[in-house]
């Protein structure tokens, strides 16, 4: 009997897995570092300096989304 957990009945990973996430846009005015941003901003996390628990917090407010930049065509 093979060992549990082998590469053939271990869970298959969904290739449009979501990417993670590096930027949100603002859904109502927020002040971040002694900036004020108005609403519809997109903060790029790296570049702001806006760690993940704090866009996760924003995101679960209301205050802000995911923003997913559109591919270039």
């Amino acid at each position: 009997m093979p060992p549990k957990n082998t590469p053939a009945d271990a869970p298959s990973v969904d290739a449009a897995a979501k990417a993670p996430l590096k930027a949100i846009k603002l859904l109502a005015p927020h002040e971040h570092a002694g900036r004020d941003y108005p609403a519809g901003a997109v903060l790029d996390l790296e570049l702001h300096g806006l760690d993940l628990d704090s866009a996760a917090w924003l995101i679960g407010l209301g205050k802000a989304e995911e923003h997913t930049p559109a591919a270039a065509e």
